[in-house]
């Protein structure tokens, strides 16, 4: 019997690019908040290299599909059933009005961009559970069979997605709020990374002498683009909701750049992180909303003696750190009990 080999790239790829989305919450400096801001490309691309793996071992597509959502849906929903009833309970004992109203609530387990901050990138990846295999095989076979016309315009729909994506989204506002926000947060959106994943098959599958090249080649348009537009600031993060052009292609350097120098070597912190990225993610979520609510009720001022670094430092310890404690405690919990 052949055993596969874990790839360790993939999980310290996966495991970066979740303690950057994390590091994104932490009211960062400009500067750093715009360097970090190629998470989510990202962990697109390591979601689109985690299926090919799965692909290599023959897991039927429905199979996998619904193995994903599952694992993807259900643990958030504990994570908000529990969250929005500990802020209840906790509401009733301070004597504050609801924390939440039914229409944040039910945005929220819809995954709409109306209900809680920071769930919105779960709509993502159910959406890439569902594409990305069929982009993969898609792609593979063009390639295989050294298809370049019908990669070309793959390429250039895909390109086309990203460029009008903006536009559909600002131009999409209906009398019914409740319609704008769905078409948003499910059609267009998804659709935008949908094209987002495709490009990143193209440039995955390519050898590292053509993701060389195509690096410079995105870089030589974001120069054009930062010139062209009389951008005078680094900021791609500012044009990441929607999706748009800067911040994919900067998304895709240094994501491709990061495929390409990020050893395939086990690092513990990484990996621990990567196995456990979506419940790390979903607790940090509890921890940092009660976080942030202590601050506002008893008037903290953390910032008041010391500096902006230092107070985003110190929650992103404090936060990341219960996270990953809290995750491996019940691990070692559930051993000894045989779970």
């Amino acid at each position: 019997m052949n055993v596969i080999q874990r790839d360790h790239r993939i999980d310290n790829l996966r495991g970066l690019g979740t303690l950057l989305v994390i590091l994104a919450h932490m009211t960062l400096p400009t500067v750093l908040l715009n360097i970090r801001t190629f998470d989510v490309i990202l962990l697109v691309m390591v979601s689109f290299v985690t299926f090919r793996l799965k692909s290599s071992n023959n897991v039927p597509y429905l199979k996998y599909v619904w193995k994903r959502i599952k694992r993807l849906v259900i643990p958030t929903y504990v994570m908000l059933v529990t969250f929005f009833l500990l802020s209840e309970i906790i509401s009733l004992l301070i004597q504050h009005s609801h924390a939440f109203d039914l229409s944040t609530i039910v945005s929220s387990f819809l995954f709409l961009d109306t209900g809680i901050p920071y769930i919105w990138i779960v709509r993502i990846f159910i959406v890439i559970a569902f594409f990305a295999p069929l982009i993969g095989s898609t792609t593979e076979k063009l390639e295989v069979n050294k298809n370049k016309l019908k990669l070309a315009l793959i390429t250039i729909v895909s390109l086309s997605i990203l460029i009008v994506g903006g536009a559909f989204y600002d131009n999409c506002q209906f009398d019914n709020t409740v319609l704008t926000t769905v078409l948003r947060s499910w059609l267009i959106i998804p659709i935008i990374y949908v094209a987002i994943t495709q490009i990143s098959s193209l440039l995955l599958l390519q050898s590292n002498r053509w993701k060389v090249i195509s690096i410079l080649c995105l870089t030589t348009i974001l120069v054009i683009m930062f010139l062209s537009n009389h951008i005078v600031a680094f900021n791609p993060d500012d044009y990441k909701t929607p999706p748009q052009p800067y911040w994919v292609f900067y998304g895709l350097i240094v994501s491709l750049v990061c495929f390409m120098v990020i050893p395939n070597r086990s690092i513990s912190f990484l990996e621990f992180v990567s196995k456990n990225s979506l419940n790390i993610y979903l607790l940090h979520v509890i921890i940092l909303m009660f976080y942030n609510k202590a601050i506002s009720i008893f008037d903290v001022s953390l910032q008041q003696g010391s500096s902006t670094m230092s107070f985003w430092l110190i929650r992103y310890i404090i936060v990341l750190g219960v996270s990953c404690v809290l995750i491996y405690l019940t691990q070692r919990l559930a051993v000894r009990k045989g779970i």
